[in-house]
């Protein structure tokens, strides 16, 4: 539970890392991490060198071997729930779940239409024009 010095080459604290990062839970759940991107998949493991040397696991389970489908999507409805419904942490609006800022933006896209920079639109608009097409209609 000493401080240390983050690493030069490290770009991510692994989970962990920290008590208010879970320490020994996080701890463990990097172990699992680091068998299943790194040993299992024959790659490395722990710090890479040079950075960004790393491994991928990737995992497909057939809920129906596990458990009802049907339960399981309730199951996760109720723990969507659950992470809804958790106090935020002090100075934090809401507790943020993988996916959740993802399917907010893709909300707003199909509402507002997908921002463009400037740029880009001119470039589009250069490309229609030389090759004889309509302009694009824009709000």
């Amino acid at each position: 539970m000493d401080e240390r010095d983050v690493p030069e080459q490290a770009n991510l604290l692994p989970w962990g890392s920290t008590l208010e990062l879970g320490s020994h839970k996080g701890y463990g759940m990097v172990v699992i991490g680091q068998v299943f991107t790194g040993i299992l998949s024959s790659g490395i493991f722990g710090l890479s060198d040079p950075p960004g040397n790393s491994s991928q696991f990737v995992a497909a389970f057939s809920i129906d071997t596990f458990r009802d489908v049907a339960e399981f999507k309730d199951s996760m409805g109720e723990f969507r729930t659950f992470l809804v419904d958790t106090p935020s942490a002090k100075g934090h609006d809401r507790v943020v779940y993988a996916g959740l800022p993802e399917h907010e933006e893709t909300e707003v896209r199909e509402r507002d239409g997908i921002p463009l920079h400037r740029e880009v639109v001119e470039w589009f608009d250069t490309a229609a024009k030389d090759l004889k097409l309509e302009q694009l209609v824009r709000a």
